[in-house]
């Protein structure tokens, strides 16, 4: 079979149409198809093999997109309320600390945010997600303009 493949394989690059012969740029996808047109130039960008694959690594995109959005805007909620308690660098070791955070973080998704972005995004905030995130959090309380 995989030299029959391999055979099939050479006749088709080597016939008129190896320039209509494509991968689905879509990786979880990844099927090789005939464009209806010769590709005359490289293609950076690659091509999609059906609209919806298109469909699919758009909305994959804009979902990466929308939870780093929203993971940024919780991590800098969590350095701003550090900031306004002015807690210094030592809370990191402070599990009452991360408790309190943990506690804050998630009354605000609850109670007080106004972002339906956000608040379909997290309901909970527990310790461990203030652990997990504590550099980028103490990056953020230490430095509050950059990003």
């Amino acid at each position: 079979m995989i030299v029959e493949a391999e055979r099939l394989f050479t006749g088709l690059i080597a016939s008129d149409w190896s320039d209509r012969l494509c991968k689905c740029r879509y990786g979880p996808c990844g099927r090789y198809f005939f464009a209806p047109k010769p590709i005359l130039r490289p293609r950076k960008a690659g091509l999609f093999c059906s609209a919806r694959c298109r469909r699919l690594a758009l909305a994959t995109t804009a979902t990466d997109q929308k939870r780093r959005r929203c993971h940024s805007a919780l991590i800098e909620y969590a350095a701003r309320q550090l900031r306004n308690r002015k807690v210094r660098s030592r809370w990191k070791e402070d599990t009452k600390t991360k408790t309190w955070l943990a506690k804050k973080i998630t009354d605000y998704l609850q109670v007080e945010c106004k972002n339906s972005e956000l608040k379909a995004y997290r309901h909970i905030v527990q310790v461990n997600w203030v652990t997990l995130n504590r550099v980028k959090i103490e990056r953020a309380r230490v430095n509050p303009t950059a990003k």
